[in-house]
C-alpha cells in the first residue's frame, strides 16, 4: 500500500515536471524565432513606422533575442532612425529589458530543473515494483495535461476578450516597478513590438502548446488502449 502511494507520488512528479517543460518550451520557441519577429515587422510595417532600415532592425533583433537569452552583455547596439545613428535602446528600455531577462533566464532554469526532476523520478519509477507503474504515469501524465489544457484554454478566452487588461495584469505580477511603461513617442522598444504583436505571439505559443499537449495525450491515450488490449501489463 505504501509502495503504491508512492508510485502515485512519483507519477505525479513525473506528469507536472513534464507539463511544466512542455509549457516553457512552447514559450521559447516563437519568443526567440528571428524569423517570427521578421514576419511581424513585415505584417504591421514596423521598419516603415520607426523609420529604420529593415536590415538594421532584424540586427537589433537579434541582439535583443541574445540578450534575453544570456548570450550577450548589453543591449548597446547602434541603428540608423529617420537617418540619423544612435543608440537604439534608452536607459528606461534597456533596465526594463534587464527585468525581462531576468524572468526568461529564470523560467529557463524552472524548465532544466523539471527536466532533471522529470528525468529522475522516471528511472526511480523504473526500479520500482509496482504492478502497472506505467500505466498509472500514463494515466497521470493524460490528466495533468488536459487538466492544464482546459486552464490555459480557459486563460485564453478570459485574455481574447480584453488582451489590454491581461497585459497589465501581467506586468503587474511578474514586474515590481513600472519600467515597462514606455513612451511610444520616445521609446522604440514599444514600437517594434505592439500590442498586436504580443496577441500574435501569445497565438503561436497557444498552438505549439495545444500541438504538444495533442501529442502527449494521443501517445498516452494509444498507450494504455494497446495495454490494455494486449490483456497484459505494459510492465512485464
Amino acid at each position: 500500500m505504501r509502495s503504491l502511494a508512492l508510485c502515485r507520488l512519483v507519477c505525479a512528479v513525473c506528469a507536472a515536471c513534464l507539463v511544466c517543460a512542455l509549457f516553457l518550451t512552447a514559450v521559447e520557441l516563437p519568443t526567440f524565432n528571428l524569423n517570427f519577429y521578421s514576419r511581424e515587422y513585415d505584417k504591421y510595417n514596423i521598419a516603415d513606422n520607426i523609420r529604420v532600415p529593415k536590415d538594421e532592425l532584424m540586427a537589433v533583433t537579434a541582439r535583443l533575442l541574445d540578450y534575453m537569452r544570456g548570450a550577450a552583455p548589453d543591449l548597446a547596439v547602434t541603428a540608423r532612425v529617420d537617418g540619423q545613428i544612435r543608440q537604439f535602446f534608452d536607459q528606461r528600455e534597456e533596465e526594463h529589458m534587464r527585468d525581462v531577462r531576468r524572468l526568461i533566464l529564470n523560467g529557463f532554469a524552472v524548465r532544466s530543473a523539471a527536466a532533471v526532476v522529470l528525468l529522475l523520478a522516471f528511472v526511480f519509477l523504473c526500479f520500482m515494483r509496482v504492478k502497472g507503474r506505467f500505466r498509472l504515469l500514463a494515466k497521470w501524465v493524460l490528466g495533468a495535461a488536459l487538466g492544464f489544457l482546459a486552464v490555459m484554454l480557459a486563460l485564453a478566452f478570459l485574455i481574447s476578450r480584453d488582451f489590454e487588461s491581461a497585459f497589465v495584469i501581467f506586468h503587474h505580477i511578474f514586474f515590481n516597478n513600472n519600467l515597462w511603461i514606455l513612451d511610444p513617442s520616445v521609446d522604440l522598444l514599444v514600437n517594434i513590438v505592439p500590442e498586436n504583436f504580443f496577441i500574435d505571439l501569445a497565438k503561436a505559443v497557444a498552438a505549439l502548446f495545444t500541438a504538444f499537449f495533442a501529442v502527449t495525450v494521443c501517445a498516452c491515450a494509444a498507450f494504455l488502449v494497446l495495454t490494455k488490449r494486449a490483456g497484459k501489463n505494459a510492465d512485464n
